[in-house]
């Protein structure tokens, strides 16, 4: 849970950043919570129906979905002010933190 509140975080923060007000940047992150609550659950769903399981799959469907998402959001006028931002760069790395520190203690 702490990676996609840091997530949420970063991304609210990020909207604020690129100019928007903080009630669309905490939209964006509101939805960036709901999107991810309903991939997890998606991705409950297959596991527990085996499709996770088949050893002729050689494509990175996640990686695939994941790349389409970022894809996707740029489409969007919130978003793509947070991805037009100057520190979008360092950003989204931030939320990763909390496995470093997790590690070590």
């Amino acid at each position: 849970m702490a990676t996609p509140s840091a997530a949420a975080i970063v991304l609210c923060r990020g909207g604020l950043a690129g100019g928007l007000s903080p009630r669309r940047s905490a939209r964006v992150a509101v939805i960036f919570g709901v999107v991810w609550a309903a991939w997890v659950g998606a991705s409950a769903a297959l596991a527990a129906d085996g499709v996770h399981h088949d050893p002729d799959a050689a494509v990175p469907w996640l990686g695939i979905a994941a790349f389409a998402a970022a894809l996707l959001a740029a489409r969007f006028p919130g978003p793509a002010r947070i991805l037009a931002t100057s520190a979008t760069t360092m950003r989204p790395a931030w939320p990763h933190a909390v496995r470093v520190v997790g590690v070590l203690f």
